[in-house]
């Protein structure tokens, strides 16, 4: 039950904060909506066989990632034997994180990291994987003790935000920008919850499908 509530909490809040960031950056909004519209249409609901060919979806759910992961400290590890990292002595025992919302604003791996800004994922400015493989992007964490519902997660993730983006038009009330204050939690939730307007582009047929 535990893994089910963590799995939940974890790719909800990934949405949320897509969807922010998304209303925050119209461009990208339009480029997504784009996207899906030409590669799957109006006439049928977004499929998992869909999905290999939303490139731009991939990168702007990345770029979510690296912005606003939902795990933004590693599982703690531990010392095994004494150590030196870099001059510093790290006795054996010693208990310590990876911080990885730090880790994905360097800006030397990631010019204007402050930019939410998909193109950098889509077009390989940054050639990194989300498997844990390149250190300088791990939202998922790396090693035996990375997240075991990645491939799971991030199949979900990527199905509901393709159906919410080809089924609606988001807007936020009064066409205010949102606050992207984050909360202060072990998963990475905004401070506010976000509220949108939701208008429909489906025909009535296709949301009782879905």
């Amino acid at each position: 039950m535990a893994v089910i509530i963590a799995a939940a909490d974890t790719t909800s809040v990934t949405l949320t904060w897509m969807l922010s960031n998304l209303l925050n950056n119209r461009r990208a909004m339009a480029a997504l909506k784009q996207e899906i519209d030409e590669k799957v249409g109006f006439d049928r609901i977004v499929e998992d066989s869909d999905l290999e060919n939303l490139t731009y979806l991939h990168a702007v759910i990345r770029e979510t990632l690296r912005m606003n992961p939902a795990g933004p400290i590693s599982v703690p590890r531990v010392a095994s034997e004494d150590i030196t990292i870099r001059g510093y002595h790290v006795p054996k025992g010693t208990r310590f994180f990876a911080n990885f919302w730090k880790l994905h604003r360097n800006p030397e791996m990631f010019p204007e990291p402050d930019e939410f800004r998909p193109e950098r994922f889509h077009e390989k400015e940054v050639k990194v994987d989300i498997y844990g493989r390149d250190f300088e992007y791990l939202p998922f964490g790396t090693g035996r003790r990375s997240c075991p519902g990645m491939n799971f997660g991030m199949q979900v993730v990527q199905l509901t935000a393709a159906r919410l983006i080809q089924a609606f038009d988001f807007g936020t009330p009064f066409d205010l920008p949102v606050d992207m204050t984050e909360a202060d939690s072990t998963t990475l939730a905004k401070a506010k919850p976000l509220e949108v307007v939701l208008t429909p582009r489906l025909s009535p047929e296709l949301y009782r499908q879905a």
